[in-house]
């Protein structure tokens, strides 16, 4: 790693040049699965419960450090490891009156490994964001409704809840305080707990064939 800065740097008074040289071959492997079952209680009425996994590889994020005796700021490169996820899901997929009503609903667990945050560690000046990667879970419902009342009318309704949570705050390499005091929150942030839509759609046809929504 090469930088320059010039004499009188700080973090109200940047630099004008740096440089960060980072060489380095990142590598992860995995196995991941899919199994799903179905129970088929009649040919309009299924219940299911499905397990799967997945991952995204880690990368390097460039972030500043500011050294609180001098106030001068540096580049410093911060590791973040793979995501990794395991999902768990039940649920029933159901069709009513004579298939035109509708009727999925579903629960999930979601367990995180590293789940990808993204945050000011700037402790003066001007904010730095890098990716803090922490432990998490998800544990929600959703149901989906779709109502046929006339070939040309249908009425949709679907709603969710969702609680996410924080479960631990790992430490990362080469930031100046620990990882907790930039994510102090236990909730998921950006999340909100309750969804619902409501729609309608009415089908208008004319004369010559073509129709409108």
């Amino acid at each position: 790693m090469n930088s320059h800065l010039n004499a009188n740097a700080s973090s109200l008074n940047p630099p004008i040049w740096q440089f960060l040289e980072q060489r380095k071959t990142m590598e992860w492997k995995n196995v991941t699965y899919k199994a799903r079952f179905e129970y088929e209680i009649s040919p309009d009425n299924i219940l299911y419960a499905l397990t799967a996994t997945g991952f995204q590889p880690g990368d390097i994020r460039i972030a500043n450090n500011v050294n609180l005796a001098t106030m001068i700021t540096t580049l410093i490169p911060l590791e973040y490891d793979e995501e990794k996820l395991t999902s768990y899901e039940v649920g029933s997929k159901n069709r009513f009156l004579d298939n035109t009503l509708q009727v999925n609903v579903s629960a999930f667990y979601y367990d995180y490994s590293g789940y990808r945050h993204t945050v000011n560690t700037a402790l003066v000046g001007p904010p730095a964001f890098t990716v803090i990667a922490t432990p998490l879970r998800m544990i929600g419902a959703e149901l989906e409704t779709q109502w046929l009342v006339t070939y040309l009318d249908k009425i949709s309704f679907n709603a969710a809840i969702l609680d996410g949570k924080i479960t631990d705050r790992p430490d990362v390499e080469g930031l100046p305080f620990p990882t907790r005091n930039y994510i102090a929150e236990t909730d998921l942030s950006g999340i909100p707990p309750f969804t619902a839509t409501l729609s309608y759609e009415h089908v208008f046809r004319f004369g010559d064939g073509s129709t409108v929504t």
